[in-house]
């Protein structure tokens, strides 16, 4: 019997479960706009794009919960399922296309003057959100980036592992499937 031999085809689909924890006004409007807003900044763990966690509602709650601190709006989750092309993923979970990213900031380094601009001034989030905007904006056939992170909320258990916080970044909404967004019930 011989070795069967498999190619990996860049068109190939990954499936996300998608969770975005925001209050119950944003997520209706969300909904009804079929858009997300998003407030760039210039701090943005992975780039000014919408953000969702990767098969963890429980993290999209305490996100959701977070962010409504007031007694007029209640935190809520949003779901969808997404499907995307692996060529349009920068996984950053992945050595390739980390290595991809780190070849694009080094040809940054080699083009950048350092006497002019001093990069030292940036903090890692506002270095990781400007090489990530700007790696976007040269390379179009990407519309989103995954990259795992330690939790902010760090806390280790019993098991002896870290919390750590699967997150998809999405640039391009129109990957979005707006028909398919519900609140998930509580």
């Amino acid at each position: 019997m011989g070795v069967r031999r498999v190619g990996l085809n860049e068109k190939r689909k990954i499936i996300f479960g998608c969770f975005h924890g925001t209050s119950e006004k944003k997520a209706l409007s969300i909904m009804m706009d079929q858009q997300f807003r998003v407030r760039n900044r210039s701090n943005h763990w992975l780039g000014n794009g919408v953000y969702f966690f990767v098969d963890d509602e429980k993290q999209a709650e305490w996100w959701a919960r977070n962010q409504c601190r007031n007694a007029y709006d209640s935190p809520v989750v949003l779901y969808f399922p997404l499907t995307l092309s692996r060529d349009e993923l920068l996984n950053l979970n992945a050595l390739a296309d980390l290595n991809t990213l780190d070849l694009f900031a080094r040809s940054l380094n080699q083009v950048i003057d350092f006497e002019s601009l001093d990069v030292r001034q940036f903090d890692n989030y506002r270095y990781r959100c400007a090489l990530l905007d700007l790696f976007f904006e040269k390379n179009p056939r990407y519309k989103a980036v995954r990259r795992t992170f330690l939790s902010t909320k760090t806390r280790i258990g019993s098991s002896g592992f870290s919390q750590l916080s699967d997150q998809l970044c999405i640039f391009d909404q129109s990957l979005i499937p707006f028909s398919r967004i519900g609140i998930l019930e509580s």
